[in-house]
């Protein structure tokens, strides 16, 4: 490639246009921000939309404006722990945060709230405290009831709020009626012995 970079720069953005899901798979191991910067954004922002995965996000991110990340962002907004994902790179706390709170009942709610737990800590135990309580008293089920010991293990992940912590999974542990499988779970997930 290094004989003739402008034909290959030319062939390459012409093959990229044609067929993008097949080109940038083949394309982003001979293509560097040094030899073509907007084909080299254009390869890794479309496999960072494809397939969801933050490693071609990060390729680009450092030449990426606030407003290709809003963008970026927006076009992936379907895929929650996603855009989580890339909320966290950038920092922007806040926005997870919001994330969360409209997205309770997501199953990949663990992805969503954990990069948070450290920086919202009050937060992050009342939003799982709230929702562990209200899934035990309107579900049941062995499935519901592994989640709720996986949501009340990240808790363990929060400063502070020991007494609290303990408070709510002697609670949950033991509630009236009596959950045998609830208490299984928990035993299983390490919160109690």
């Amino acid at each position: 490639f290094d004989t003739d970079k402008v034909s290959f720069v030319q062939t390459a953005n012409e093959l990229f246009k044609t067929d993008k899901r097949f080109w940038s798979q083949f394309l982003k191991d001979y293509i560097s921000a040094e030899i073509d910067k907007t084909l080299y954004i254009n390869i890794f922002r479309h496999l960072a939309v494809n397939e969801k995965q933050i490693k071609y996000y990060l390729k680009i991110k450092e030449y990426l404006s606030e407003t290709d990340i809003n963008n970026l962002l927006e076009e992936v907004s379907w895929d929650k722990t996603f855009v989580v994902s890339i909320l966290e790179v950038e920092k922007r706390f806040e926005n997870i945060r919001e994330i969360v709170q409209k997205n309770q009942d997501n199953w990949h709610y663990i992805e969503l709230i954990s990069p948070i737990l450290k920086v919202y800590p009050e937060f992050c135990f009342q939003n799982i405290k709230n929702k562990s309580v209200e899934t035990r008293e309107n579900q049941r089920g062995r499935d519901v009831y592994e989640r709720i010991a996986s949501w009340l293990k990240l808790t363990q992940r929060i400063p502070g709020f020991e007494k609290e912590k303990l408070e709510l999974i002697h609670e949950l542990y033991n509630q009236k009626p009596n959950l045998p499988a609830l208490k299984d779970e928990m035993r299983k997930a390490g919160l109690v012995k």
